[in-house]
């Protein structure tokens, strides 16, 4: 629904000739410093693709005019919400600012709006933590005009929502489940799926999902008797498979666990699942010839490392290939040898190295750090700034320095930064509650941690600690994990 609105507003602009200047009087906001390189013509000359998007969006963020704005619009890539909200804020049109203005409405303030609005903004997401009698309100308001919408929402506003969700055809049905929060599917959906609902769902492409988040969240115990009823478990995937076995470690049936996640392993050829999977076959039967196996892995990764560090091998850190960075290591007399390998990490992990990497997200340079905080510590910190500054080593190293002060770094904790850094810290409070009595309750909590090179990140920073370390002290996973 958005995505068309969003088209159609898109589309009515290029086809207007009334494009009103915007006012002259115009204050200059914090993001609209000056930015060098940034012009229609430096920008138009650039290949069509994500490098471009991102310079248009920078460039919607400096001080131009609206029918400057506007000029850059044909030469976008790929609309996304960061460029429609700071294409909204400099085209001088009522329009697409109340749209933009819409799609970012607190979900409180969406009930009292009009039905184009509530539609734009109020996602499941934000309906789902509406009380009821607001949620009747909105339905009031939109009903005539947006019967679908309505629908999803009546979902959302009956007395027992599971009863409504599961007579839904099974692409409704997956709007609203996957779409609400966490804690009203908590609340309201963790009931057994009656089995003409399953057979009626579980063809979908989003089935795996379905299966992630409800084996995976122990607060979903009787959902998860659904799947008890599954017929055909073997055409599942890999992924689906482990979660599977995740449940039953829980559970603490190995025995079923054991069965999964045998067949997961058959269901892939990716060496780092295979090994991952025979890392938590070690777990369940402690059978030390897996971890002998895996330690000799062909794949080096996160599990094959970590058989070596539990199995005592000896691990010559001098022999190992490891990229190094003379920036990094002129810091050696200012900062910790935590720091510095934690910078070698970061660069390792989120860009290999890569000083020009761009994210779909718009983050960038090799710490993928995002341009508005990086436009806030030159502002705190008085630093010069222009846009080359984010593909620049020396001027990166600082603005990460400064962000990592900012986020207290403890070399004690190293883990810790990484998920602040990844804004996991909500995430990781409500999982440490998780499996705290069960014997493998640091692993079952490790994994529930839904945060893309966790492994990785552990790995990398134990490997330049400890290339880095003239001390015969080393750092281990294990000690990592303990932090946790």
């Amino acid at each position: 629904m958005k995505k068309t609105l969003l088209s159609l507003f898109l589309a009515h602009f290029l086809c207007a000739n009334d494009v009103t200047q915007p006012s002259s009087l115009q204050e200059t906001a914090i993001n609209e410093l000056p930015t060098n390189e940034l012009s229609f013509n430096y920008i138009s000359n650039m290949k069509k693709g994500l490098k471009r998007d991102f310079y248009i969006n920078e460039y919607l963020k400096t001080d131009i005019s609206s029918n400057e704005a506007f000029g850059v619009l044909s030469l976008i890539d790929n609309m996304n919400n960061k460029l429609f909200f700071n294409f909204s804020d400099k085209f001088n049109h009522d329009e697409t600012r109340a749209v933009a203005q819409c799609m970012k409405m607190d979900y409180k303030l969406l009930v009292d709006s009009y039905s184009d609005c509530i539609v734009n903004g109020l996602t499941l997401e934000k309906a789902s933590k509406l009380n009821s009698l607001e949620l009747n309100t909105v339905i009031k308001k939109v009903e005539d005009k947006y019967p679908l919408f309505t629908k999803k929402i009546k979902v959302l506003a009956s007395p027992i929502p599971f009863t409504k969700l599961i007579v839904q055809n099974e692409n409704l049905f997956y709007d609203i489940f996957l779409g609400v929060d966490t804690k009203f599917r908590e609340n309201y959906f963790n009931y057994k799926i009656p089995k003409r609902t399953l057979k009626k769902i579980d063809k979908n492409t989003k089935f795996k999902e379905l299966i992630k988040i409800s084996l995976t969240n122990p607060n979903l115990n009787f959902l998860q008797t659904t799947f008890n009823d599954l017929e055909d478990i073997d055409r599942l995937d890999n992924e689906s498979l482990f979660y599977f076995a995740f449940n039953s470690i829980v559970l603490k049936d190995y025995n079923k666990a054991y069965e999964y996640l045998l067949k997961a392993r058959a269901k892939t050829e990716i060496k780092f699942f295979i090994d991952k999977i025979d890392f938590w076959i070690y777990l369940i039967t402690k059978d030390k010839n897996i971890l002998k196996n895996l330690s000799i892995s062909k794949d080096f990764n996160f599990y094959s490392y970590y058989s070596n560090e539990l199995l005592k091998n000896e691990i010559d850190f001098s022999t190992l290939d490891i990229i190094k960075i003379d920036q990094f290591d002129k810091l050696k007399s200012k900062y910790s040898l935590e720091r510095i390998a934690l910078l070698y990490t970061f660069a390792k992990v989120e860009s290999n190295f890569d000083e020009d990497k761009i994210s779909k997200q718009y983050d960038v340079g090799i710490f993928q750090l995002n341009p508005d905080l990086i436009k806030k510590i030159t502002i705190q910190n008085s630093l010069s700034y222009d846009i080359n500054s984010f593909f620049t080593l020396e001027k990166n190293i600082d603005y990460m320095n400064i962000y990592l002060d900012s986020l207290n770094f403890d070399k004690d904790k190293i883990f810790k930064s990484f998920l602040t850094y990844n804004n996991m810290n909500d995430q990781v409070a409500k999982i440490k509650s998780y499996n705290l009595n069960h014997p493998l309750s640091s692993y079952l909590n490790f994994e529930l941690l839904d945060i893309k090179n966790k492994e990785s990140f552990i790995l990398w920073y134990v490997l330049y600690y400890n290339k880095l370390s003239e001390e015969k002290k080393k750092v281990t996973i294990n000690t990592i994990l303990e932090t946790l």
